[in-house]
């Protein structure tokens, strides 16, 4: 299997050995090309989505906490029945085993392609607290779920829902939010675990210590 961001850089080299095999074989190059446009179009814009999704449930959190109540609420998600789901149907993802009495789901979305995970939860106090699991990079990762202000804050030794003890990046922004951050592979691949938001630092370790990660 041919890897696509080498084809990416050296299309004409691609081009020519295809040719070699068979004339006319190498014309499957601007067909990968158009492919690889699309699906990087299409990633770019869920990016985009999720990070409206978050910033709207930072703002959901913010106006509930002040008062003033949003007109609309989105319908309840079965949290426990979602991730029983996923998880039966190998789903690779990290998630909370369970959520703090009062904690609400925002959002909860599994991108079976990428594969990634994402979760924004409202504590009892409406305050915002995401969870990302997936292969995207982190520092495009942080500039989108975090802030592009974004400072590392040292590292700290966490022990996650499945008894694994390790070391998690600390990141902080101006703006109070926190991300706590394990880097780490899973199906041979490197994935990122993300915690990340404005709730209190306890509040995000309580859910890095509920991790579960299966699939």
């Amino acid at each position: 299997m041919f890897d696509i961001r080498a084809i990416r850089d050296n299309p004409e080299a691609f081009r020519a050995a295809w040719n070699r095999k068979k004339p006319g074989l190498g014309d499957v190059v601007d067909e990968i090309h158009a492919h690889d446009a699309a699906l990087r179009t299409a990633v770019t814009d869920k990016q985009e989505a999720e990070k409206l999704r978050n910033e709207t449930s930072k703002l959901i959190g913010k106006a509930k906490a002040s008062g003033d109540e949003a007109e609309f609420e989105p319908a309840p998600i079965d949290y426990d029945a979602s991730m029983t789901a996923l998880a039966e149907n190998g789903a690779a993802l990290a998630y909370p085993e369970r959520l703090p009495e009062g904690w609400r789901v925002n959002n909860l979305a599994y991108d079976p392609a990428d594969p990634s995970f994402s979760l924004a939860l409202l504590t009892d106090d409406e305050r915002f607290v995401g969870v990302y699991h997936g292969r995207e990079d982190l520092e495009e990762l942080l500039e989108r779920l975090v802030d592009d202000s974004v400072e590392e804050d040292g590292t700290v030794e966490l022990t996650d829902g499945d008894g694994e003890s390790g070391q998690w990046q600390v990141f902080g922004d101006e703006g109070g939010d926190t991300a706590y951050v394990r880097v780490g592979e899973q199906r041979r691949d490197p994935v990122v675990t993300i915690v990340y938001g404005s709730a209190p630092d306890e509040d995000l370790r309580e859910v890095v210590g509920s991790l579960l990660t299966v699939g």
